[in-house]
């Protein structure tokens, strides 16, 4: 499965521990594009979490036209890509 590789990293691993005790009680959690990646929103959604934050366009699996869009694209303009359970917004 995709979110098996988000646990090889430290950052992944810090935020699993932290999150460890609160498994599959409909928490939310918000976090920042350094800690954020496709595989880890798909492991918390596995362990009964919501994801909600921004990532990094370098990281892997990001839509292509996604990494294109410009910082100052046009008002009103939104971009939207679902793959099962994890959606990206841009």
């Amino acid at each position: 499965m995709l979110w098996q590789k988000a646990l090889t990293g430290k950052t992944t691993q810090i935020v699993s521990n932290l999150l460890e005790v609160n498994e599959h009680k409909g928490h939310c959690v918000t976090m920042d594009n350094f800690y954020n990646n496709l595989a880890m929103a798909r492991y918390l959604k596995y362990r009964g979490f919501d994801c909600l934050g921004t990532v990094r366009l370098t990281r892997k699996n990001i839509p292509e036209d996604v990494k294109k869009m410009k910082k100052n694209c046009e008002n009103g303009r939104i971009i939207a890509h679902h793959s099962g359970d994890v959606m990206v917004l841009a």
